[in-house]
């Protein structure tokens, strides 16, 4: 994302809060998905029992999980059979807190909600104490007919092909025709215009995710400073799962085409996997196709994931040898934690791979000769996680609370204990974008026969 789209969402999203608490709702903007978790949470009372409605954003964000993790929850999931699932619904009506999402918002500050059930729209109109409505801003819209078409071409159409087996027009042609169907995705349609009970529905506007902001920006300069061609291609939200296969398709036949990524997180309504797996591996180079990650596993030559390929540049840089180290990863993704580590390991090293629900995570930090923080939290590890004499490397692109870039870890406060550390911004960041255009070169020598 450019600058310039950063600062329109942030004006846009101020703009917003301005008009939603005009109509009585709590209104806050996050720019990024960790932002908006934290402000949501912050939000819930600790002896809130709470449920939620079918969303993708409040799992995307790592709300939901975080909500099974501290929260008493009525979980619709873990029912048995239809019955029990219909009667779960009915007992979130009178949660304390209930989590959802919006299919369309308008620049004036309505909500427009479209539901098959009608227990998310029931749930947003009365029952639970408060109500929290987590939005992407490419959910704005200018009109409340803008909304409800919206709501119907885009947000249920899209609903309707994530479920299999529905008899609706739109899970066959990707366009609403306002059906009668028994399955109908839209059979309730509800404009939120104010909130009487004032600030029982709370709204938390997400931007884009800063990382992928930076990531994308950088990339794209990285290229320019070493005379690589670089052409991005980009599309709103309604473009199709089927569009971008073959757009991909297209560009793997296209023998001037060197190196293709994605950039990640997707839209909902594309299936993350099924786009990697079909980018030619030899163009894949973000590492990511399940053939490179095998060929990484193996120990195989392959292209290898940018920001874990670059970490093992700096190590070699300071002349860290890894053998007999203990290494501690703190982050188990599948773009960083898991590939750093084959890698640590293919140097002799000693790994663990901590996480959320690892136990005593101080005391496993403080045994590690070396720390990768891949953790997505603001200044999390401070000089207690960290042994004297460590190295440090930071993976984290966070905001902290002068809204400045920061890292997982606290810099200030760890620095002097360790005796390496990198920098947020400056320092994994740069070798991310160096080993990508290092994948896109051996891309390039691979397809000459080199």
């Amino acid at each position: 994302m450019k600058e310039a789209e950063v600062i329109r969402n942030r004006l846009l999203g101020a703009s917003l809060v301005k008009m939603f608490e005009q109509r009585g709702f709590g209104a806050y903007y996050c720019a990024t998905k960790e932002e908006a978790c934290k402000q949501a949470l912050a939000l819930i009372p600790e002896q809130d029992v709470v449920a939620w409605g079918g969303s993708v954003t409040i799992k995307e964000i790592g709300l939901l999980e975080a909500v099974k993790k501290n929260y008493t929850v009525i979980d619709r999931d873990l029912a048995t059979c239809a019955e029990e699932k219909t009667e779960l619904m009915r007992k979130s009506l009178l949660c304390d807190t209930y989590l959802m999402s919006s299919n369309a918002v308008t620049k004036d500050g309505q909500l427009v909600n479209i539901d098959g059930n009608g227990n998310r729209v029931a749930a947003l109109v009365f029952g639970p104490k408060q109500v929290l409505v987590v939005v992407g801003v490419n959910k704005v819209v200018g009109t409340v007919d803008e909304a409800i078409a919206r709501a119907h071409n885009v947000a249920g159409t899209i609903n309707a092909a994530r479920f299999s087996g529905l008899a609706t027009p739109c899970a066959q042609t990707g366009i609403c025709a306002l059906c009668q169907k028994p399955d109908s995705l839209c059979s309730q349609v509800l404009l939120t215009r104010t909130c009487r009970n004032v600030h029982r529905i709370k709204v938390i506007l997400v931007g884009e995710n800063q990382a992928s902001q930076v990531y994308v920006r950088n990339k794209e300069r990285g290229c320019s400073y070493v005379g690589m061609d670089s052409l991005k291609i980009t599309h709103d939200a309604t473009f199709s799962e089927e569009e971008l296969l073959n757009e991909i398709k297209q560009l793997n036949e296209d023998e001037t085409v060197d190196g293709i990524l994605v950039q990640l997180p997707l839209p909902d309504h594309i299936n993350e996997d099924k786009v990697l797996e079909a980018i030619d591996p030899s163009k894949d180079v973000d590492g990511f196709h399940p053939e490179n990650v095998a060929k990484l596993f193996l120990g195989q030559r392959s292209l290898v994931p940018c920001t874990p390929k670059g970490m093992m540049v700096l190590l070699d840089e300071i002349n860290y040898d890894l053998t007999g180290k203990e290494v501690v990863v703190v982050g188990r993704s599948n773009i960083v934690g898991k590939p750093v580590a084959l890698l640590c390991l293919q140097k002799n090293a000693t790994v663990t791979i901590a996480h959320s629900k690892t136990k005593n995570l101080k005391e496993v930090c403080q045994r590690a000769d070396v720390l990768i923080a891949a953790v997505g939290r603001a200044k999390m590890i401070n000089s207690d996680y960290v042994k004297e004499g460590a190295v440090v490397l930071d993976v984290g692109i966070n905001r902290d609370e002068n809204n400045k870039l920061c890292g997982d870890v606290d810099f200030e406060d760890v620095k002097d204990k360790v005796y390496a550390i990198t920098p947020v911004p400056g320092g994994i960041g740069p070798m991310t974008i160096t080993m990508l255009l290092q994948n896109t070169l051996e891309a390039f020598y691979h397809h000459q026969g080199e």
